[in-house]
């Protein structure tokens, strides 16, 4: 099995990830712990409860966006796996993979089940290109791997190295089963 790194992060990641959730936790932690007081000063202590719950709520969706993100990528001689940091990985196997290829920027309109933004992109968007709905699992925009099924399924995946993860795949997939896309 060959690992492949998911791809540094793109702006929209860095900025989300490492400026707009610490400054949102630091101003959600200071407005619920002014709340708290002043709830538990009233003896209102069912409310404080609330704060510290609700506070606890947002931290652990954090979490949740976390354990969804992509931690690499790894091609085995029977199926593509994407490993998530926490939440486990899942597989395309390769008896199914119709045509993959590298893609310089996906033309994405809008989300359908899908996260963008803290540790990358993951789930259901819709693509212009491909006139439906596609599923995005990487960390980065740009210079993406396109795998289309024979089930029509189309996933983007961003590996450090796309041109080498192409490469790796096309290398385990049998010659007459796949379109070769540039």
């Amino acid at each position: 099995m060959i690992q492949f790194k998911a791809s540094p992060y793109d702006r929209l990641t860095v900025v989300f990830t490492y400026v707009f959730t610490p400054l949102l936790l630091i101003a959600l932690a200071v407005v619920c712990y002014s709340d708290f007081k002043n709830y538990c000063a009233h003896g209102l202590q069912a409310d404080a409860y609330s704060v510290v719950a609700l506070f606890l709520f947002v931290v652990g969706m954090f979490v949740f966006m976390y354990m969804l993100s992509v931690s690499y990528y790894a091609v085995s001689p029977r199926e593509i796996v994407v490993v998530r940091k926490a939440s486990g990985s899942f597989s395309i196997p390769l008896i199914a993979v119709n045509s993959v290829a590298v893609v310089e920027k996906p033309a994405i309109s809008f989300r359908v089940l899908a996260y963008a933004g803290m540790w990358g992109y993951y789930g259901r968007f819709f693509s212009e290109d491909d006139n439906q709905t596609v599923r995005i699992y990487g960390t980065n925009l740009r210079n993406m791997v396109r795998i289309e099924t024979t089930d029509g399924k189309i996933y983007y995946l961003s590996p450090a190295e796309p041109e080498k993860f192409v490469e790796a795949v096309r290398q385990r997939l049998k010659p007459q089963s796949l379109k070769i896309d540039s």
